[in-house]
């Protein structure tokens, strides 16, 4: 890691996360653990719980590519990577076993995993893990002081870990988990505390148009997620008292679907900047649960100013125009800038490469670079100082974006390099116009990226996909070999990545040009 990086990243850091980074790093060090109460109330709460509702118990559960039997749970592994770790104490899979089996794993968890252990008693495993032993509980009406004595715990290391050093999703994470905590257990700190700070989050967290600021689709549902759970807890229990924050938390929920759909093509949320698909339910399934909330939600056609879409005949063509947002923790944005994707009804044609993993590898050094996408990378070069996992320092900052039904425009600016792309409208399909500026004697590499599942031939520098569609590129050096793509968390298949290659001196402008036939 470059010193220049470190402190690039630190001066978008706001003083309470430098301030909280140290605190829990304290509590962490010099606060041994044990259970804080010995006593304590627990409150009869209503849910809903229409998310907890399977169609069958089972006996076995999966974790992206593992098939996991309920009776055999290893708790911490150094084979697995951290995020699987996770996912495995997150306890989502509690909606689809019966209730003696989810009490049987709930007392193992306890047994195995004491107070402070790493990954098990971090605080974002924590925020999800408690919402859902809370549902278990209630679904099946348990009554267990063995479990209401660990989740009191870890409601209290909880407290004094909130993410303030990270803030976005999970901080949100803590909010939902602290509220929950709280009602259930009448304590009115972690209640009050996550009233005021949702209010907040609710103005910080969301654009003006209702998506989810860290621009993932995948992190989008599963905030709207965390607002389906926040609108069950506080309709059903505090009705009156919170009456205008339900009423604001429905409008959030609205606009979220929407986006949802948005987002949500070809039976498959978008692959934009991190997602993580692992245990996502489809948006039809949001939207019954929306629904049996009382929640009536109708469909509204949006185009997004972040992620414009424009349509002609059979072909969509979406550019990325967000920022590295948010700006003091853009972790799951990528090096994508004017990247396109490009896809008809019979399938994507253009597509992202997604993300393998959280590990700082190869793997994840490729998934957010430049080369990455279907945009443009000047000297090999990346949008921005990306380092670590999820690091990012100086970074590109977007110049001029328009937005019309016939044109889209976006352009920005970064260590001097200037880079602009148009997308326009024409009778037989869109043309593809980059304009580059960076003074001196400079190399480009134009990419493209195409979904596994297409067909295509070339001939020079034409490129006919699928028999249907033809790419007209720059009449330059033309590469075309295969690349990895990431699918799913911890996927990899092969992908046909097509590079226009070429040198120039002070600007240039390539031409590309995508018709039906």
């Amino acid at each position: 890691m470059k010193f220049e990086y470190f402190i690039s990243s630190i001066i978008y850091l706001k003083p309470i996360q430098i301030f909280w980074r140290i605190k829990i790093w304290v509590f962490q060090n010099f606060f041994k653990m044990k259970n804080p109460y010995e006593k304590y109330e627990v409150k009869k709460i209503i849910l809903s719980n229409y998310d907890q509702i399977s169609d069958e118990n089972i006996n076995t559960f999966k974790i992206f590519n593992d098939k996991l039997k309920v009776q055999n749970i290893i708790w911490q592994s150094e084979d697995k990577p951290r995020l699987w770790l996770y996912h495995l104490h997150y306890f989502d899979f509690l909606k689809n076993i019966s209730k003696e089996d989810g009490v049987k794993i709930i007392y193992d968890w306890i047994d195995e995993n004491s107070p402070g252990s790493d990954i098990a008693w971090d605080p974002y495993p924590i925020s999800i893990r408690v919402v859902n032993w809370i549902k278990f509980l209630i679904r099946f009406n348990i009554d267990s002081p063995k479990i209401f004595t660990s989740l009191i715990t870890q409601g209290f290391y909880l407290f004094n870990q909130r993410e303030y050093h990270l803030l976005a999703n999970h901080l949100f994470k803590n909010i939902v988990a602290l509220l929950y905590l709280g009602i259930l257990f009448e304590n009115k700190k972690w209640v009050n505390w996550s009233i005021k700070e949702l209010k907040i989050q609710l103005r910080e967290q969301i654009t003006e148009a209702g998506y989810h600021y860290e621009f993932s689709p995948t992190y989008h549902e599963i905030f709207v997620k965390d607002l389906l759970d926040l609108y069950d807890i506080l309709q059903k229990n505090y009705p009156i008292k919170y009456k205008n924050l339900i009423s604001t938390i429905a409008d959030k929920i609205k606009n979220g679907m929407d986006w949802l759909e948005y987002f949500y093509v070809n039976k498959k949320y978008l692959p934009i900047n991190d997602v993580n698909y692992e245990g996502l339910p489809e948006p039809d399934k949001m939207i019954k649960y929306a629904e049996k909330l009382g929640i009536k939600y109708s469909k509204r056609e949006r185009n997004s100013t972040y992620y414009p879409i424009m349509k002609n005949k059979n072909l969509k063509i979406m550019m990325y125009c967000a920022p590295f947002n948010p700006s003091y923790n853009p972790s799951h944005s990528h090096s994508d800038l004017l990247s396109v994707l490009l896809w008809s009804k019979r399938g994507n044609i253009l597509t992202d490469t997604g993300n393998h993993s959280y590990s700082d590898n190869a793997f994840r050094k490729y998934a957010r670079s430049a080369a990455a996408h279907s945009t443009v990378v000047i000297d090999g070069l990346n949008q921005a100082d990306l380092w670590g996992s999820f690091r990012i320092g100086k970074r590109a900052k977007i110049e001029k974006k328009v937005i019309g039904e016939d044109e889209i425009i976006c352009s920005y600016r970064y260590k001097k390099r200037f880079h602009e792309r148009r997308i326009m409208r024409t009778s037989s399909g869109f043309n593809l116009q980059d304009s580059i500026e960076y003074m001196g004697k400079h190399k480009y590499e134009l990419y493209f990226h195409f979904e596994p599942e297409n067909d295509f031939r070339s001939e020079k520098n034409k490129l006919i996909v699928n028999e249907k569609i033809c790419f007209f590129l720059p009449n330059k050096e033309l590469i075309i070999k295969n690349t990895s793509c990431f699918p799913k968390m911890y996927q990899t298949v092969q992908k046909i990545t097509v590079i226009v290659k070429g040198e120039f001196h002070n600007r240039v402008r390539l031409k590309t040009r995508i018709n039906i036939l």
